[in-house]
């Protein structure tokens, strides 16, 4: 029996009655394994007295003495955490349950933590906050300072695993914390940061107010002609109506035009999906205000229903059997109602995306049995008792399974101490999740037990930390080199060494507009809310007329559906673009979604264009058989994490990795095993060649780029006014770039305008954007070719576009002493199978015109139209 430490005493009863016989003599060979120290369940009915009783009867006692799990200095570090008195997993120095040293197995140390390069030598990290705040105060400036720690912690280049590993990434880490109302807290914390992560939450997305209004409004949808569902769709929480403004807006006629979106809606729905609809709510809530954290809340929510409804609808199921499975839910009858607690909580719990490569919040108990590199426990030092309540407690089981209740103070003491052990076991099991490194937060066990009182708690009532401390924890901690002791929490910090290129940190480089509320500011809980219904009560919206709404654009969608907006899916969506013209290149490339990355031909400065020799066009076809968007964004992956210096052509296993990640197959049946070292070649190819950039006179090799100088993926999203893309065409054809805006897109869009540039780089004092293709090339790689196909695919409009919104943000983080000539780089292109292959070849950079840059810029913010 595993776990055996989570049995209760009927459980150990029946087992043991199993393995004797009639006589009561032990027969057949009952082996239980369990560790004490982990007995955390008793809320679920595990009785660690069970456990010391079914141990002190085995015939044999075998120990684990090794740890495999965590490398050896931070097994070396909870060894001094837990050395001396500190051992005692109690208040009472005679308790059994202790914590025993051990040795590391070794199975860690080839991913060991590095802080620039160097191994970290004390991986166990205490801060201590010198103030005695109470836990009320202390508690969202504990969350605050965990997500200013964490946002240190994935500032890139500066941690790894291993000599010369992987950076630290967001899926390394996790956050163990108490409550989960703290997960929730935390979780909106590192989204201003703009950290992805996944709260593993017993909040239910089925029952919140999203899955509500969704219902309303999807039942609305696809019943428009139901007066009642559209009333009913208008006052939800989504769409902002109140019911004093309801009949205001009915007697106005304000109905008829909300039921022509939703018969909108459920066009859009029938041609693009159910997500389609929820995008369009989100939008609209967007629109109408607010912006609290019950905003923040909202639209998470109706992310991840409409995540749920589009898998299901995947499956086959009917916009009809969609709402009645939504309904079902909504009830508590779904699939999973009846397989308890635990099931389907995959699916229910709220999240934000998947936890692979996301920051994970959760509970201490959800916790047990996992591990992570690194591990940070921000409110450990508020593990105190909890109010019995108005029941009567019960004793632990005795040797037969049985309980007794307690009514003695005596009796409720020692259920008390009880309590305060299983904290104890539940600081050890939050300890040792960690591989590699541990942050424990500490506040003084000095401070007062609650506001305005001036005694501060005792045993057993206090927490396991502040227990510890008077078991000389800090001097311990001191004294080892495997812990390190900090004075105060850590707090939000602007590094030159974090930035990722000029005036971009981690923080707000997906949003260059975004600001960081701090904790300490946030709005009292009902604030948001009533605010809200305050101004929505003095100034009733406009009715919607038969109008377009505002719509989110992006270069695919403007190139690809001329007058519809459509936000682009993958990064690869611009290489799937329909043909221009008739003079487009007869054999268009064949796409492939992720593309790779920063890449640059073996060209010097007055390089010419070179034949295609039968060695280069080889060269050029190798990798004919492997194409698509797997491969893309195999090449992709493998580029984004491609460190200075580093050589592919030494590590062909992470290629094959990556290529099997992504589901990458042969055309012709070769084995991708036999493919990895030619992917490889290719990859360092493009980062070791030398790039020679419009305006500068020394090459740029991007194997050599320090990761400080560049960003990828680096996301935009800017508002439009009536930005005039035929003002825009006719801007360029006076600046001698005819065509450059395909003809075919709409005269006019507003709303807003959303990319994502592959790189974002600082070369000698100039800052690029530079997208990566991985395109097949049938016409071949040289400059001509690449011109062509540049145009072909309106990419020259791509790169404009990129263009000015690194001009907008360059500008923002500047002011005043920006220049365009002097801090704006050229856009570069690179097609990632030519790059190396000839002079010139791969490579496609031309600088626009600074005039058209500052007039485009304009255009699209619609200022200034006629002067342009």
């Amino acid at each position: 029996m595993d776990e055996f430490q989570d049995t209760d005493g009927s459980q150990y009863a029946l087992l043991d009655r199993w393995f004797r016989d009639e006589d009561g003599a032990p027969r057949g060979l009952l082996v239980m394994v369990g560790d004490p120290k982990q007995a955390i369940y008793s809320f679920r009915g595990g009785d660690i007295g069970t456990y010391l009783r079914a141990a002190r009867s085995a015939q044999h006692r075998l120990t684990l003495d090794t740890n495999r799990r965590s490398s050896a200095a931070y097994v070396a570090a909870c060894n001094a955490f837990f050395e001396g008195p500190r051992a005692v997993l109690s208040a009472d120095p005679g308790h059994d349950i202790r914590y025993r040293p051990v040795q590391a197995g070794g199975g860690a140390e080839a991913e060991r933590l590095h802080e620039w390069g160097t191994p970290v030598a004390s991986p166990l990290q205490v801060h201590a906050l010198p103030e005695a705040l109470t836990n009320a105060t202390a508690r969202p400036r504990a969350l605050a300072a965990c997500a200013a720690l964490v946002a240190r912690l994935l500032a890139p280049g500066r941690f790894t695993l291993g000599a010369g590993g992987r950076p630290l990434a967001p899926g390394d880490l996790a956050v163990l914390l108490r409550t989960n109302g703290e997960i929730d807290d935390l979780r909106r914390l590192l989204q201003r940061h703009g950290i992805p992560c996944a709260a593993q939450s017993r909040l239910q997305v089925f029952e919140s107010e999203a899955a509500r209004d969704l219902l309303l409004v999807l039942h609305a949808v696809l019943h428009p002609q139901d007066v009642g569902a559209l009333r009913a769709a208008l006052l939800s929480e989504s769409l902002g109506f109140t019911p004093r403004q309801l009949p205001a807006l009915e007697a106005a006629g304000g109905l008829e035009p909300w039921r022509e979106r939703l018969l909108d809606w459920r066009e859009r729905w029938r041609r693009e999906g159910v997500l389609a609809v929820v995008f369009a709510l989100l939008a609209q809530v967007r629109r109408r205000g607010g912006g609290g954290s019950d905003d923040e809340r909202l639209v998470t929510d109706l992310r991840h229903l409409g995540e749920l409804l589009a898998a299901r609808e995947a499956e086959g199921h009917s916009p009809g059997a969609l709402l009645d499975w939504l309904r079902a839910h909504r009830l508590g009858e779904g699939e999973e109602a009846d397989e308890g607690e635990d099931a389907g909580r995959g699916e229910r719990r709220l999240r934000l995306e998947s936890d692979q490569h996301r920051v994970r919040l959760m509970t201490l108990h959800a916790s047990k049995g996992l591990e992570f590199p690194v591990v940070l426990l921000p409110t450990l030092w508020g593990a105190e008792a909890q109010a019995m309540g108005k029941g009567v407690p019960l004793d632990t089981a005795d040797a037969a399974g049985e309980r007794e209740a307690l009514f003695e103070k005596t009796a409720r003491a020692r259920l008390a101490g009880a309590q305060q052990e299983e904290r104890f076991r539940l600081l050890y099991v939050a300890l040792t999740r960690a591989k590699q490194a541990c942050h424990v937060f500490l506040l003084p066990n000095t401070r007062p037990a609650r506001r305005n009182a001036s005694n501060s708690k005792t045993d057993p009532a206090r927490s396991p930390l502040d227990s510890l401390l008077d078991r000389g924890l800090e001097a311990a901690c001191r004294a080892s080199a495997e812990i390190a002791w900090h004075e105060g929490w850590p707090e939000a910090e602007v590094d030159p060494g974090t930035a990722t290129a000029p005036g971009i940190t981690p923080a707000n480089a997906a949003d260059p507009t975004a600001t960081t509320t701090p904790a300490s500011a946030t709005a009292p809980p009902d604030s948001t809310a009533t605010m809200r219904a305050q101004r929505l009560e003095a100034e009733a919206p406009p009715p919607p007329g038969p109008v377009r709404l505002p719509g989110r654009w992006s270069f695919t969608g403007l190139v690809r559906r001329a007058g519809e907006p459509l936000l682009e899916a993958t990064a690869a969506d611009d290489e799937v673009l329909p043909a221009a013209d008739d003079e487009a290149p007869e054999t268009p490339e064949m796409p492939a979604a992720g593309e790779a990355l920063d890449a640059a031909p073996a060209t010097g400065p007055a390089g010419d264009p070179a034949s295609p020799s039968p060695t280069t066009e080889a060269a050029l076809r190798a990798l004919d058989a492997l194409r698509g968007p797997g491969f893309g964004n195999a090449l992709h992956a493998l580029l984004e994490t491609a460190r200075p210096g580093e050589c592919f052509a030494l590590q062909p296993e992470r290629v094959l990795a990556a290529l099997k990640q992504q589901g990458v197959r042969s055309e012709d049946g070769r084995n991708l095993a036999d493919l990895a070292p030619s992917v490889a070649a290719m990859l360092d190819r493009v980062r070791q060649t030398a790039l020679w950039l419009p305006g500068h006179t020394e090459p740029l090799v991007l194997a050599s780029l320090p990761a400080e100088r560049q960003r990828h993926e680096m996301a935009f999203h800017f508002r439009l006014g009536e930005a005039s893309l035929q003002a825009l065409r006719a801007a360029c054809e006076r600046h001698g770039l005819p065509g450059l805006v395909p003809e075919g897109t709409p005269a006019r869009i507003d709303g807003s305008l959303d990319g994502a540039i592959d790189l974002v780089f600082e070369h000698a004092g100039r800052v690029h954007v530079l997208d990566w293709k991985s395109n097949q090339l049938p016409q071949g790689g040289h400059p001509e070719a690449l011109s062509r196909l540049m145009d072909h695919h309106h990419y020259r409009f791509q790169a404009l576009l990129y263009t000015v919104a690194l001009h907008r943000l360059l500008h923002q983080r500047r002011g005043e002493a920006y220049r365009i000539a002097e801090h704006l780089g050229a856009p570069v292109y690179l097609f990632l199978r030519a790059v190396g292959l000839g002079p010139g070849w791969g490579v496609w950079s031309e600088r626009f015109p600074d005039a058209l840059i500052e007039t485009a810029d304009a255009l699209l913010a619609s200022e200034a139209e006629a002067a342009a």
